[in-house]
C-alpha cells in the first residue's frame, strides 16, 4: 500500500468466509494514527512509512496475525508562492514565483490566457481583472500540493483633470 504524508488511507480487510464473525485487534497501532470507526476497514493517517500488525479472530477462537505496510510518499516542500506585485494597473504585468522546491517537482498552473507558461516556476501574468492563480506541485512520489496567489487589477479611469483656476 502507498499514500502521501498526512492523507487518510483506508485498508480493507476481506472476510473470505462469509459465515465467520470476525474481531479485529489493532492494539499494536498508535491510536492517533488510525480511525477504527469500522475495525474491518481502518483508516490510517501517517507521516512516514509504517508497518502495523493486526490480529483477526473468528467466533471459533481461530486467529491469524497479519502485517500491513503503508509506504508514505513525500509531499513537495516549498517556501511559498508569491507575486512580484500583488496589485497592478490594467495592462501591466507581474511575475508569479514558486519559492523553494526543486527541479524534480512537476509544476502545473491552472490554464489561464494571462499566463506566459503553465509549467514555469515564475511565469509572467497580464490579467485583465483580479485573478486567483492556482498551481499544483507534484513530488517524485506523485504527491501533490496546491497553492494559490491572487493578483488584483485596478482599472483606473484616465480622464482629463478638472482644474478650477480663479
Amino acid at each position: 500500500y502507498s499514500t502521501c504524508q498526512g492523507e487518510a488511507f483506508p485498508v480493507e480487510v476481506v472476510n473470505l468466509n462469509a459465515g465467520d464473525i470476525l474481531e479485529y485487534d489493532w492494539s499494536h497501532v498508535d491510536p492517533s494514527k488510525i480511525d477504527l470507526t469500522d475495525p474491518s476497514n481502518p483508516i490510517f493517517t501517517l507521516e512516514e512509512t509504517t508497518t502495523f500488525t493486526s490480529t483477526i479472530s473468528n467466533q471459533f477462537g481461530c486467529s491469524i496475525e497479519r502485517e500491513v505496510t503503508i509506504d508514505i510518499g513525500e509531499l513537495p516542500q516549498i517556501d511559498s508562492v508569491t507575486a512580484d506585485d500583488y496589485t497592478i494597473i490594467l495592462g501591466e504585468s507581474t511575475n508569479l514565483n514558486v519559492l523553494g522546491g526543486n527541479n524534480s517537482y512537476v509544476y502545473t498552473w491552472d490554464e489561464d490566457p494571462s499566463l506566459s507558461s503553465t509549467t514555469s516556476t515564475n511565469p509572467t501574468v497580464t490579467p485583465e481583472q483580479t485573478t486567483v492563480y492556482t498551481i499544483e506541485i507534484e513530488s517524485e512520489d506523485g504527491c501533490i500540493i496546491t497553492r494559490t496567489v491572487t493578483v488584483e487589477v485596478l482599472d483606473l479611469p484616465c480622464e482629463e483633470p478638472y482644474i478650477f483656476i480663479p
